[in-house]
């Protein structure tokens, strides 16, 4: 049930925010290489000023703040229940999950809260989300930290349980940002946010159900459909004031900004641009994509397929040069799996039987009859699905290559035996994310250490630290 659950949380939040991850796996059979650059035929100077800035979906995937790590943790607690029809010491354990900020000079966890009696235990923290609510769409930006979280199970007259904040790491100053809000029959739901010269652009979705009683006076029986209005607003930190810029269609998910343009996907897939007024709307071929990271002069751009075909089919990444317009096509000589991109550097991991695990990846069931070819119980065969999985991610070497911005340069940085290690992102000397460890002596069954292997990887000295997880509070231990 509890996988299930982060399931289910998972494809919520990333219906919310059509961002599912930054980093993404790939694999690569060819030379380093790069392509001849393909000149758009559309683009011109309005679409960058100086500085060349662009702003894209953040994720929870982590930030790096002067040293330190921010991160969402998931954990469980253990609470009373509080059904009539229970025992009155029933327990049960529920999910949560908080922002938190591992040191990993001193090697510490501790939560963002400056409250010294807070126990980061309950909703009345605003740095804690409870069972069913999420943290989301966070980022850093100077000494603010953008993140929202609520309840993402929550019905559309509930959308104010959504909450945005903007949190000062220096000064510990919290504001409530404009969120989800209802005034009469106007239903308001903050879609994105993104972040730009020190400004939150924000997309609003208006659910309008003015006419709603005259609706059904005239249908009775018929589904009434609340007008929708979207619009486009900048909220300043500075002024704590918010402008409305523009209306744009309903049918429009804003997922990235320049200094100059906004950047839509359409409902049909395909991608559009405008101006910060919604002036010049125009559709675009080249540039745009799902997942973008911004990196130096470099917009690196994951072109790939549903992310559940990803291992079958790979992916490519593109270097979009902002100063030249211009894309070359990275590539590297090893199959390369999640690509990081981190001051100018690209890193990405591989292992010794990659080869094998991409034929295993293209038909699970088929790759096992052809092994066991009499074997007919389904339970049988997803059990040893599951081992030749195992096997052929754990039975030999696994490492971490680092190269220049095009792919370039490779350097080995890590390197071990029957293990995994899948990292979230890159950050300096650091790589963060979860090792993993295969039993030789047990058909590779897979055991994670510590923190549900949560760690911390110093690509300087090889070493791995595992993050422990942050001490729960509960009221009745005050």
């Amino acid at each position: 049930m509890k996988n299930a659950f982060y399931i289910v949380k998972l494809i919520c939040l990333m219906i919310v925010l059509s961002l599912a991850l930054t980093s993404c796996s790939s694999i690569y059979e060819h030379m380093p290489e790069t392509t001849e650059p393909e000149m758009s035929a559309d683009r011109s100077e309005e679409y960058f000023t100086t500085g060349n800035v662009l702003s894209f979906a953040s994720s929870n995937l982590g930030i790096e703040y002067e040293g330190q790590w921010i991160y969402v943790e998931i954990g469980e607690m253990v609470v009373k229940e509080d059904n009539p029809n229970t025992a009155a010491n029933e327990t049960l354990l529920q999910t949560y999950e908080r922002l938190v900020k591992y040191n990993p000079v001193t090697q510490t966890v501790s939560s963002l809260c400056q409250n010294p009696t807070c126990l980061h235990s309950s909703e009345e923290c605003l740095f804690f989300a409870p069972h069913t609510w999420m943290v989301s769409n966070f980022e850093v930006f100077g000494d603010w930290l953008l993140y929202t979280f609520g309840d993402y199970f929550a019905e559309p007259d509930e959308w104010d349980l959504i909450r945005s904040y903007l949190y000062n790491l220096k000064t510990g100053e919290i504001r409530q940002l404009q969120g989800h809000t209802k005034v009469g029959e106007l239903l308001s739901q903050v879609i994105t946010k993104y972040v730009m010269n020190g400004k939150i652009y924000s997309t609003i979705l208006q659910l309008d159900s003015s006419g709603e009683e005259e609706f059904k006076r005239l249908n009775p029986g018929k589904e009434f459909i609340p007008e929708t209005h979207q619009y486009v607003e900048v909220y300043d930190p500075e002024t704590d004031e918010i402008e409305r810029l523009c209306e744009i269609s309903d049918d429009l998910l804003m997922f990235c900004i320049s200094n100059k343009r906004l950047f839509f996907k359409k409902n049909d897939g395909t991608y559009w641009s405008s101006g910060y007024r919604g002036e010049n709307m125009k559709q675009e071929n080249t540039f745009c994509t799902d997942m973008i990271e911004l990196c130096g002069k470099y917009a690196y751009i994951v072109e790939s397929e549903d992310f559940s075909e990803t291992l079958k089919t790979g992916s490519k990444v593109r270097a979009y040069d902002l100063e030249t317009d211009s894309i070359v096509t990275v590539s590297f000589n090893d199959k390369a799996r999640n690509v990081m991109i981190d001051s100018g550097k690209l890193a990405y991991t591989t292992f010794s039987k990659i080869d094998e695990f991409k034929l295993f990846a293209q038909d699970n069931n088929g790759y096992v009859k052809k092994l066991y070819p009499d074997e007919t119980n389904k339970q049988k065969i997803s059990q040893l699905a599951q081992q030749i999985r195992n096997s052929l991610q754990y039975d030999g070497t696994f490492q971490i290559y680092v190269t220049d911005g095009l792919g370039n340069n490779k350097e080995l940085v890590f390197e071990g035996e029957n293990m995994n290690i899948k990292p979230l992102r890159m950050a300096g000397n650091y790589l963060f994310g979860y090792v993993s460890y295969g039993d030789p002596n047990n058909d590779f069954a897979v055991t994670y250490p510590g923190n549900n292997g949560r760690c911390a990887l110093n690509l300087e000295t090889g070493e791995i630290t595992l993050i422990p997880q942050l001490e729960i509070y509960l009221d009745s231990q005050q």
